[in-house]
């Protein structure tokens, strides 16, 4: 996929293409969706964090913890 393209299309939309192309596992989907669920992530977050999934297929996926810590730190500085 060409740069262009990935940027031009929200994350969430590309991923789910992915799995649906067979490309992302079923449990690897189930883990992503547990994720989102474990999360109050706003919808541009959920958005960064499909991005990072896609970017990082073979990765394993950070903690709801670890979200939830990343989110909040992303979030003092926002509002520093």
């Amino acid at each position: 996929m060409t740069p262009s393209v990935h940027a031009a299309r929200p994350a969430l939309s590309l991923l789910f293409l992915r799995y649906v192309a067979g490309q992302i596992t079923e449990a690897r989907w189930a883990e992503f969706g547990a994720l989102l669920d474990d999360t109050d992530a706003t919808t541009g977050e959920r958005d960064a964090l499909a991005r990072f999934v896609l970017d990082a297929t073979d990765e394993p996926l950070p903690t709801p913890a670890e979200v939830a810590d990343l989110l909040a730190a992303m979030r003092m500085q926002a509002t520093a």
